[in-house]
């Protein structure tokens, strides 16, 4: 998946498969520990994909949960690379400075500053213009960043919108909204429900017709945990007497035992 995703390239899937023949991920915290596992937000996608084995004093968490918890992160990276492989392509098939530029390592972005330095023929200070990388890595917030076969791409947006909507909008800012309909969903729901004088009667009625009928279907089936016993009549009969009491314990009272 890694691979597929272009989250890694061959050679690094390579270097892996020839190590490891069987991998045990010995790593994550004990249950006294604290540890933190994330995919990232938005669909932005940088960093490595592994970690150096360092070797450890402290205890390491399960492998199973290890396992799980990095096969369910490798498949959100994956999908969220995706997205920005199709955003990658967009840029590459339509490009425009003024809208967008794509840098990697091998060809990064560059800034002009004036350098004071001393001619070694004149001998005297001179100001020269000098182009230096930007250190991309680190200004990471000036960036979309997306994995085509394990190599990192910077993808300059200069729309604050698009860029906004690339790195902040997804499953995690999703949430915020089902939270809303939700609330939304509860209120109508209690408005057709609890706050309806008329459903408690007729919602009551139902649940007596069901239990009747469910407890004749015990009755006549041959494995019913109620078969050969004829307790419905005197299930509906007692509906009455189990009202009174409730309604007497709700008031203080004490239950009056009825047969």
């Amino acid at each position: 998946t890694i691979k597929s995703g272009g989250l890694e390239g061959d050679d690094v899937i390579g270097a892996w498969q020839g190590k490891y023949k069987r991998y045990v991920p010995l790593k994550g915290f004990a249950d006294d520990e604290k540890g933190v596992h994330g995919t990232g937000s938005g669909f932005n996608i940088k960093g490595k994909e592994s970690q150096r084995a360092m070797g450890r004093r402290s205890r390491s968490g399960s492998p199973l949960a290890n396992a799980i918890n990095d096969t369910t992160k490798v498949a959100i990276r994956n999908r969220k690379n995706e997205v920005g492989n199709a955003l990658l392509g967009l840029v590459e098939n339509n490009p425009n400075n003024d809208l967008w530029e794509v840098f990697t390592e091998d060809n990064p972005e560059v800034s002009r500053r004036i350098k004071r330095q001393k001619n070694p023929l004149t001998g005297e200070v001179e100001e020269v213009v000098e182009s230096m990388p930007v250190p991309m890595a680190m200004f990471s917030d000036n960036y979309f960043t997306t994995k085509r076969d394990g190599e990192t791409h910077y993808i300059k947006i200069k729309d604050d919108r698009l860029m906004s909507a690339m790195k902040n909008l997804g499953v995690d800012q999703g949430g915020d909204v089902i939270r809303t309909m939700g609330n939304i969903t509860r209120i109508m729901s209690s408005l057709n429900t609890s706050f309806n004088p008329e459903f408690i009667v007729s919602n009551f009625a139902r649940d007596i017709q069901t239990a009747i009928m469910n407890i004749q279907g015990e009755q006549t089936r041959k494995d019913g945990r109620l078969e050969g016993k004829a307790i419905a009549a005197q299930t509906a009969k007692d509906v009455r007497h189990a009202m009174r009491s409730i309604y007497r314990n709700l008031r203080g009272k004490e239950a009056k035992t009825e047969t």
